[in-house]
């Protein structure tokens, strides 16, 4: 999503938002400062319909829960 909202951006010459995504997706992908990763995220909720957002989660949600390590008793069905 986040690649998509910089590609617009450079298309409309809006730099500085462009650079804005293209931070975020570096941060999010090198588990960095986490507090400008949420400040990023809150604003793709505000480009992105709501939806869309949760719609995202969800289906990343369910990789995380078929790949989640830890004890066996630990993990989903």
């Amino acid at each position: 999503m986040m690649k998509k909202l910089q590609q617009e951006a450079i298309a409309r010459h809006e730099y500085e938002k462009a650079i804005l995504w293209r931070d975020a997706m570096y941060k999010l992908e090198n588990k960095l400062d986490i507090y400008d990763t949420i400040n990023a995220i809150d604003l793709l909720r505000v480009e992105i319909p709501h939806k869309e957002v949760e719609e995202t989660i969800e289906k990343y949600k369910k990789k995380y829960y078929k790949i989640r390590g830890g004890q066996p008793e630990q993990r989903g069905a």
